[in-house]
């Protein structure tokens, strides 16, 4: 029997999956400040509030 399936990621309809290059010390303070949550959780809403407030 496959058990691969049981830890296949599904990205929702919403995000897209990319890769970034970022930091390390950026990546540790996102690291230290989610703790359980994963860093990557933390990451989108700093982003987003970017991209906002951005905009023209």
């Amino acid at each position: 029997m496959r058990l691969g399936y049981r830890f296949a990621r599904v990205t929702p309809p919403d995000q897209k999956a990319g890769h970034a290059r970022i930091d390390a010390d950026v990546v540790a303070s996102f690291k230290n400040h989610a703790q359980d949550r994963g860093y990557q959780t933390e990451l989108n809403p700093v982003l987003r509030s970017y991209v906002l407030d951005a905009r023209p």
